[in-house]
């Protein structure tokens, strides 16, 4: 449909709540659809998440154009009889939610209490993550003794039921100087339909992470991976991390995220 009276050529958040079919089976394991704006790609929606289980709260960027209207399509991208099921979409004034921000890394072990309703394996979307935004599907935080998370009890699974991303920005840091970021990094032990499983660690826009684990690095199989970074005259770092295992309902495990001032020459 086309929305009309809108401030042209002004920001708009798009919500809407989605969730896969019982009935579509589990090949692919992920339901798919598209989200276009004005003719554009905004966004793949990927989740085995089963209704009545909806991904909600996610805020999509779009924009009017400059006359004002906004032509939004709803696409599936599945074969056959059944899809996403897609509720309670909304258009709102003004740019998503930023990013937390906190003068450390927050909740760098995801040993944050979670929402009241969710038990030992919750899986999270929006801002239910404390000192994140969640930015794309839901991740699941695990507390099962068995992946043997190397700090505290708790690690994340940036897959979710989906190909999940998390973000924040670290503030009040030296410019100028360099830091070390680094973090715990496993595979989940199931999912063993797709042989490796991919993650991006990005900072301040920049890819800075490639990460991937084959079936032989399942947790509790964890190992460190790290990169330097130089911050800029503001003293901010953003950090945002996802899932790239788009066929599966889970992903690369991490934990102990750490950020660490460099001694200078």
């Amino acid at each position: 449909q086309t929305v009309k009276g809108l401030e042209p050529a002004h920001p708009y958040t798009l919500k809407l709540a989605y969730a896969d079919q019982k009935a579509r089976g589990t090949m692919p394991s992920i339901a798919t659809a598209e989200i276009y704006a004005n003719g554009e790609l905004v966004t793949t929606l990927r989740t085995s998440s089963d209704a009545p289980d909806y991904i909600d709260g996610i805020g999509f960027l779009v924009r009017a154009n400059a006359a004002g209207e906004l032509r939004l399509e709803l696409r599936s991208t599945l074969a056959g009889r059944y899809g996403l099921v897609i509720d309670h979409i909304r258009l709102t004034a003004g740019a998503p939610a930023p990013l937390p921000e906190s003068p450390v890394l927050a909740n760098p072990s995801f040993e944050a209490a979670t929402p009241a309703r969710f038990g030992e394996n919750p899986h999270l979307f929006g801002d239910q993550l404390a000192g994140w935004l969640v930015l794309r599907e839901d991740v699941d935080v695990i507390r099962y003794e068995r992946f043997g998370a190397p700090d505290g009890k708790a690690c994340i699974d940036l897959g979710g039921h989906g190909a999940g991303g998390i973000g924040q920005i670290v503030t009040g840091l030296k410019p100028g100087a360099r830091y070390r970021f680094s973090l715990q990094h496993a595979r989940h032990i199931a999912w063993d339909k797709e042989d490796v499983l991919t993650a991006e660690i990005h900072l301040n826009g920049t890819l800075a992470l490639r990460l991937a684990r084959d079936k032989t690095q399942k947790a509790p199989a964890w190992e460190t991976a790290s990169c330097d970074v130089t911050i800029p005259a503001d003293g901010r770092l953003e950090v945002k991390m996802f899932s790239t295992a788009y066929t599966v309902g889970g992903g690369v495990l991490l934990d102990d995220l750490r950020l660490e001032l460099l001694a200078s020459d």
